[in-house]
């Protein structure tokens, strides 16, 4: 049995987020991209052009502690594609924790996916690592993120990306590194400088995060065009 307390040590980051409604209007979201609200997740995906061949993929992506799942819309839409649909999850009271498990039913609701990747912000991706660990993703990633104890990594052959920033006062360069053991040695790293917790999202500022020295469009950006870059790479993975 999971010992809750090493789940919620790895978690800390997490459980002080803003739950404000997200902020972001349409006219930010990419050109070709549309959102459809589902009862249990948002699908996000890009509308053209069309998608070539039967290859589709799956992108399951689990929100941040008290964050409303539609905070991350602007970022999935970043990630979308003809042929990849981003699926944010809605979990109960806004905490991963209590449906760590909602990758299963996502995937039962898309049997056509033939590709998936999991991933997610602050205790959404505390909760991917988890999920991950059952197999069946070609790649994970994190924002702010690391796994807890229980849900060590550190001997998986499975691709993994670790995107942070330099004024994160949540999830701080420190305890990122200090995790570091239990993520696959191959692991990518990379620091978004200037960047904070928050602004991996869009729902405002947060509590005890730093103060972020570029616009939330910027990270919102740069994280995109770092895990398309992952993303790709993954797919030439053996």
């Amino acid at each position: 049995m999971i010992k809750l307390k090493h789940l919620w040590c790895a978690s800390l980051i997490l459980l002080s987020a803003c739950s404000a409604p997200p902020r972001f209007a349409l006219w930010e979201l990419p050109t070709n991209t549309s959102f459809v609200e589902q009862s249990d997740h948002f699908s996000v995906k890009a509308t053209a052009p069309k998608c070539e061949g039967d290859a589709q993929e799956g992108l399951i992506f689990y929100p941040g502690g008290l964050v409303h799942p539609a905070a991350y819309i602007p970022l999935a839409a970043r990630l979308a594609t003809p042929c990849r649909t981003i699926l944010v999850a809605k979990m109960p009271l806004d905490l991963a924790v209590f449906r760590a498990d909602a990758d299963q039913s996502l995937k039962q609701q898309y049997p056509h996916f033939t590709t998936w990747w999991i991933g997610g912000h602050s205790l959404g991706g505390a909760m991917a690592a988890k999920a991950a660990k059952n197999g069946g993703y070609q790649g994970l990633f994190l924002l702010a993120a690391y796994p807890a104890a229980a849900d060590d990594l550190s001997a998986q052959s499975l691709p993994v990306i670790s995107l942070s920033a330099s004024n994160d006062g949540l999830a701080t360069p420190a305890e990122i590194e200090q995790n570091k053991m239990l993520l696959p040695p191959d692991t990518r790293y990379h620091v978004i400088e200037g960047g904070n917790h928050a602004q991996f999202g869009d729902y405002g500022p947060q509590d005890k995060d730093g103060q972020a020295t570029l616009s939330a469009i910027a990270q919102q950006t740069e994280t995109a065009q770092i895990l398309l870059e992952f993303l790709e790479q993954a797919l030439k993975s053996p």
